[in-house]
């Protein structure tokens, strides 16, 4: 025999891997033993006061320890460093135990409170009370996991089992963002609370999950750079850091903004020059240099803007775009010089409310069009060539746009709006690339022969319009966020994510796969997916114009174990009946055709045009005046 410590020994634990015993003692210690030398190895004596318990976890390799103080400590096992704590706890911690199959560690304490702890992400994920009272002692003495039958099992005056129940809205908290990983294939999300979760695309199981982005401050925004391996994150603080999300490690601060809220952040390229630029409520575009230093100062600002900037867009290869609140789009330079100031047409006639710039959104492969998504629900498509308008897409949502994404190929454009509705719109049969040569002198003599007129020597390609394939229900909540994800070259989905928590996979037809953290899937079995079909709640077959005959209008399929579909409340209802109803008899009056959405309208509720109606001394005039007519005409007949 051999003495360790100089107080009470409180536990034993010998591990296999290495031969070495583990014991902790009130004499505030914790030491390992080699017990083939009888030498201790290592000695933590950083508890301030006596150790009650600790546990090994093998597949994450460290060692938590707990005691009087009321946190959890943590240690590596080979040299006895500290690589962490988990606070949470008003009492004393008794007891902890390590559950690798659920990633969890349990901690309880002399309150009777007993927390549950993400091991990957150190976050506390729930904290069970035990109400009852046990005597002659109200505490509980002991605890253990079972991980065949899921159940925490603690032991008072006698055994209480604690089974795990599957809650779907547990620590959900309104999503900010969600933006995919085309080179890990993973999905990145963002939480108003700064929690960063990562999900696999192909399961959709959840990978890594990092907390406390931005302490005391709200997420606000995220994008990746150039080589998709770093991420750059803003908050309401004026906050700007970037970091490697496979591990949560913050790799740089950028600092200099100031107090005022980051709406927006993106990554600028310009030949081998690397910026930062992030925009928000100081009116301002401040950029960064992306260099090897750890904190970054403001390399320069685009000054220029009168309202709060809403949104920023790179177009490469050196234009930066932003949106601001008042409607105004600027075109910028890198180096700050204003190229172009554009308005939408109208600005006028259109309220304060549906003037600001939500989204823009850069499509090269459709003559370098420039796609700005108003609160007025219209998308209106500069070209940055000559800066010209070249169509306003109507998209028909009733309430305020609020994001969009398109494909690779700038073929199809989908939008969302505050309700959970996606549509989906075609752009393959427009083209709104300009010539790339002057016509000739013969083309222009022939021009003015024919009598047609032409615009500085070239000419604009128009072809076709944007045409609507369908639409559906994606969220019961505002939409936040949407992005297209082309899955190994040729499969094509859609990622959402929601004011609801909830971030969520669809075909490109609108066929649910599954709800990151919920469901798990395989992406190359369809047979797997959640829905198997879109679930057509409304067919405008019989409603439709012919031309509109294939087009339908899909909502949220009942989800298995998930929340039912519902339809909208009846606020929304009414006023996305009569925003539809009105926007459709206007277009009957100029002879247009009714938006597609309308007649949806009219099968749910039964609505007549009104008809005006005379009033009815003019219609007794009317008859009075046609019996003259008749009497007088029967008098003048040959008898």
């Amino acid at each position: 025999p051999f003495k360790l410590h100089s107080d009470w020994v409180t536990k034993l634990m010998y591990l296999n891997h290495s031969g070495c015993l583990v014991t902790s003692s009130m004499d505030s210690t914790l030491r390992m033993v080699d017990l083939e030398r009888k030498k201790p190895k290592w000695t933590v004596d950083d508890h301030m006061r006596g150790v009650y318990s600790f546990d090994f976890c093998r597949t994450y390799n460290f060692i938590a320890s707990c005691g009087v103080e009321r946190q959890v400590l943590l240690w590596n096992p080979f040299t006895g460093r500290s690589v962490g704590a988990l606070h949470g706890h008003s009492a004393s911690v008794q007891d902890v135990v390590v559950s690798e199959t659920e990633n969890q560690l349990l901690s309880l304490a002399t309150d009777k409170v007993i927390k549950v702890w993400d091991i990957r992400s150190h976050k506390c994920l729930q904290t069970i009370t035990d109400q009852s009272v046990y005597w002659p002692e109200n505490r509980i003495s002991a605890m253990t996991h079972d991980p065949q039958r899921r159940t925490i099992i603690t032991a008072g005056t006698k055994l209480k089992q604690w089974y795990r129940v599957t809650k779907e809205n547990v620590g959900i908290r309104p999503i900010t963002t969600a933006i995919y990983n085309s080179a890990f294939r993973q999905v990145v999300a963002g939480d108003t609370d700064g929690s960063i979760s990562v999900w696999s695309i192909d399961r959709g199981e959840s990978v890594f999950t990092f907390t406390d982005t931005h302490p005391d401050s709200q997420l606000s925004a995220m994008v990746f750079d150039s080589s998709q391996r770093r991420m750059m994150t803003s908050a309401r603080d004026g906050s700007v850091k970037m970091w490697n999300f496979n591990n949560g490690q913050c790799l740089k601060v950028c600092e200099g903004f100031g107090d005022s809220e980051v709406s927006c952040v993106t990554y600028l390229e310009e030949g081998p020059n690397r910026f930062i630029a992030a925009a928000g409520w100081n009116r301002k575009v401040c950029i960064w240099v992306d260099g090897p230093s750890s904190k970054e100062p403001v390399h320069h600002c685009l000054e220029g803007h009168t309202d709060d900037i809403i949104c920023v867009e790179f177009c490469p290869p050196s234009i930066v775009a932003t949106g601001s609140y008042d409607g105004k789009i600027m075109l910028w330079k890198i180096d700050g010089v204003v190229k172009s100031i554009m308005n939408p047409p109208e600005e006028n006639s259109r309220s304060i409310d549906q003037k600001p710039v939500e989204q823009l959104l850069y499509m090269p492969h459709r003559g370098k069009i420039l796609a700005a998504l108003c609160a007025d629900a219209n998308v209106y498509f500069w070209r940055l060539v000559d800066t010209k308008l070249m169509y306003t897409l109507k998209t028909g949502h009733s309430a305020l746009g609020a994001t969009m994404c398109t494909n690779e190929g700038n073929t199809v454009l989908y939008t969302g709006d505050a309700l959970g509705f996606v549509y989906k719109w075609d752009l393959s049969s427009v083209d709104w690339r300009r010539e790339n040569h002057a016509p000739t002198t013969q083309q222009i003599r022939q021009m003015r022969t024919e009598r047609v007129s032409i615009n500085n020597g070239t000419a604009p390609l128009i072809t076709g319009k944007v045409g609507f394939f369908y639409g559906w229900r994606a969220h019961k909540q505002a939409l936040v966020s949407l992005q297209h994800v082309t899955y190994k070259e040729s499969i094509e989905f859609v990622v959402t994510g929601s004011t609801d928590g909830r971030v969520r996979l669809w075909s490109s037809e609108g066929v649910l796969v599954g709800t990151f953290g919920l469901d798990l899937w395989h992406l190359k079995d369809p047979c797997s997916y959640i829905g198997d079909n879109p679930n057509y709640k409304t067919k405008l077959e019989q409603h439709a114009p012919p031309k509109e005959a294939k087009k339908e209008i899909w909502e949220e399929p009942s989800i298995s174990g998930a929340e039912d579909a519902e339809e909208l409340s009846a606020e929304d209802y009414e006023r996305l009946i009569m925003d539809q109803r009105r926007l459709a008899l206007l277009d009957k009056k100029k002879g247009k055709s009714s938006n597609p959405f309308s007649t949806i309208l009219d099968r749910r509720l039964n609505l007549q045009e009104i008809v005006p109606v005379e009033p009815p001394l003019t219609q007794m005039k009317k008859q009075v005046a046609e019996e003259r007519g008749g009497t007088a005409k029967s008098s003048t007949r040959p008898g």
